[in-house]
């Protein structure tokens, strides 16, 4: 075990942080690169909330190493989730200062080779507003349905194996985030023709209005990550606790549709998306079995072997 593995294991770093501090260092890397060649003006913004956040985190760590209980204990082993927005937002800026190119009319012409036709005008044809208003709704448990799964798996295995979830979970994240980079698409909504014909029953005008103006104008098409973590999702909660799966299974069906039902996304990004998270749940595993060879850590790469 190299002397950097023996630190790691003697401050208990987590693979989860692991993986969270290397996808800090290549932000960061592109951020002073899109500055140098681009003079992004939010540059200096997103450096000091980089840089902030990462010393908040080291000044706070004994704390949270030593926390048995409480809501420190509970920070310990989930911040690095709360960094997946802080990066998703700094792609708004980011993605069109390193790639400008705008892919939306290939994707668009790939749906109509795989479809036959346009497939927004498909869905357009099946618009039903109570449906509408379920998947809006089902759109948004993006954001809750990957705690259900952690929830049980901190609960049944432990913290060891909530970090390896959360650890896989960031692959697809952030490789997700890597996907925009190299094929920036703002998605079929974007386009005031197809922009005609949605509408819900209650909170449907709601919650697509808050999303629209939190998240803005993203270039976050290719691949789909909203069906790649989700996929993830349902393949933890079925390997820990088949009750949270039928649970949630409804509403992770919901979502994925949603994403092309509601124009948030081509066709082809959702079909991607399924290679594209069985390669972060392959590349997880082996990053998992990585570091604990690395750090001298008892080894378990498969999350779970019964299912309850």
């Amino acid at each position: 075990m190299s002397s950097l593995g023996a630190f790691c294991r003697r401050h208990d770093v987590l693979f989860s942080e692991a993986v969270w501090f290397s996808a800090h260092v290549l932000f960061d890397l592109l951020i002073v690169i899109a500055w140098a060649a681009t003079g992004m003006p939010q540059a200096p913004k997103f450096l000091a909330i980089n840089f902030g956040t990462l010393a908040g985190i080291l000044a706070l760590r004994p704390l949270l190493r030593r926390a048995d209980g409480g809501l420190f204990w509970i920070l310990r082993h989930w911040y690095p989730v709360t960094f997946y927005g802080v990066f998703f937002f700094e792609c708004g800026a980011l993605v069109p200062a390193l790639n400008p190119r705008v892919w939306d009319a290939d994707l668009a012409r790939l749906d109509l080779a795989m479809w036959g036709g346009n497939p927004v005008d498909f869905f357009a044809r099946i618009h039903v507003p109570a449906l509408s208003e379920f998947l809006q709704f089902c759109y948004a448990t993006y954001y809750f349905l990957p705690l259900v799964a952690g929830g049980q798996i901190m609960a049944r295995l432990g913290t060891k194996k909530l970090s390896d979830a959360i650890g896989i979970t960031s692959v697809a994240f952030y490789g997700s985030y890597i996907g925009y980079f190299l094929f920036p698409a703002v998605g079929p909504r974007f386009f005031p023709p197809l922009q005609e014909g949605l509408y819900g029953v209650w909170s449907f005008d709601a919650i697509r209005t808050f999303l629209a103006e939190s998240e803005g104008k993203m270039h976050d098409c290719m691949p789909s990550g909203h069906t790649a973590v989700t996929l993830i999702t349902l393949y933890f909660a079925w390997r820990v606790h088949r009750p949270s799966f039928w649970l949630i299974l409804p509403f992770a069906s919901g979502l994925v549709l949603s994403t092309m039902y509601l124009r948030y996304h081509y066709v082809i990004d959702v079909v991607v998306a399924i290679p594209f998270t069985l390669l972060s749940v392959y590349l997880g595993r082996v990053f998992i079995r990585a570091w604990d060879r690395f750090t001298g850590s008892p080894g378990a790469p498969e999350l779970l072997s019964r299912a309850e």
